[in-house]
């Protein structure tokens, strides 16, 4: 049975970055921890999602110093979330939909953590994997004329 979207992060490390963080040091989080983007919180809520694609599409192809750039000035804010309670399959076509491979999971408008597309598809994995060998082991019946 496919677990829930909290099920799925409440063990994870949720790592977030603040409005007053700069961009060089966000960066070095995420490189450091192999993430590809960040929940960004003001005053512990979550206000929006900085993500690889934000570093090169509005810091350093406009020009912006990742020094001194502050993550209030480019981090997305139109942010798809997701509930504690949402299945996999649901979050795998809200991602489909708004074209993104991350989303926050909330409950009750606090953060759990960040839901991946890797952590989506590791689990469709899973699944597969387990209706395979279901299917490879029960007997099959000829159908008609055979």
């Amino acid at each position: 049975m496919l677990r829930t979207l909290g099920q799925l992060v409440e063990r994870q490390r949720c790592i977030t970055a603040s409005v007053c963080d700069t961009v060089l040091d966000t960066v070095k989080v995420m490189a450091e921890n192999r993430i590809g983007a960040l929940p960004v919180l003001n005053e512990g809520r979550l206000v929006g999602v900085f993500s690889e694609r934000d570093v090169l599409t509005r810091v350093l192809a406009i020009g912006l110093d990742p020094r001194t750039t502050r993550l209030g000035q480019v981090v997305t804010l139109a942010v798809e979330t997701a509930s504690a309670g949402d299945g996999v399959v649901d979050a795998l076509e809200r991602m489909r939909q708004r074209g993104c491979r991350h989303l926050p999971v909330l409950q009750n408008g606090e953060l759990l953590g960040m839901l991946s597309l890797r952590d989506v598809t590791g689990v469709l994995l899973e699944e597969v994997r387990r209706l395979h060998e279901l299917f490879e082991y029960l007997p099959i019946e000829p159908g008609p004329g055979g």
